[in-house]
């Protein structure tokens, strides 16, 4: 009823052969395995490379992830910006009542201008680092997939019709490397 020449996913060196000609298999057995070592840093340089974005961001775990406006670098430019509006507004009042000269507002106000600029620098960067966490969270999860990837399983219950690769052979993406048949249930055409 069904037959299917099965390629592999992942690149590697075949480490393991778990099925050969004639064998029965059942529906996700592990036919195939590919050497995993490559996969598994790849995985580990990601996993780090996750965590080390969420470390950025200030948060501790995927799921729980601040606003952006309680990431720490904003949380920083938006006190630094409190105090630069508080300085502003004495120093706007002081000139008013004549008791400080126009350049201790004119500072001021510069001041208050380079605050606010940093404030909405943080902001963006917090942005780009939410952006950063999202990027390596489906890295992790295409390197977890390749190293599922390295394990060939049966599409569904059959036979082994023909093996197609050794022990030790190198393959690649899409390489044929089994023929599995279905033949509990026949289809006839006459």
């Amino acid at each position: 009823e069904e037959q299917v020449t099965i390629s592999s996913q992942a690149d590697g060196a075949v480490s393991k052969v778990l099925a050969d000609l004639g064998d029965r298999v059942k529906a996700g057995q592990v036919l195939l395995e590919l050497d995993r070592e490559k996969l598994e840093y790849n995985l580990e340089l990601q996993q780090a490379a996750l965590t080390r974005a969420l470390t950025k961001y200030g948060a501790i775990e995927l799921g729980h992830l601040p606003p952006i406006e309680q990431t720490p670098d904003v949380q920083k430019a938006a006190a630094e910006l409190g105090q630069a509006e508080q300085a502003y507004e004495r120093a706007n009042e002081l000139f008013g009542r004549q008791l400080v000269p126009r350049q201790t507002l004119d500072d001021a106000q510069t001041t208050l201008r380079a605050k606010q600029a940093t404030y909405d620098s943080a902001l963006q960067g917090a942005r780009t680092l939410g952006v950063d966490v999202r990027s390596s969270n489906a890295a992790v999860k295409l390197a977890d997939r390749q190293l599922r990837d390295a394990s060939i399983r049966a599409p569904f219950d059959g036979y082994v019709q023909r093996r197609m690769v050794s022990l030790g052979e190198f393959v690649k993406s899409q390489t044929p490397v089994l023929s599995l048949v279905r033949v509990d249930t026949l289809k006839v055409t006459a």
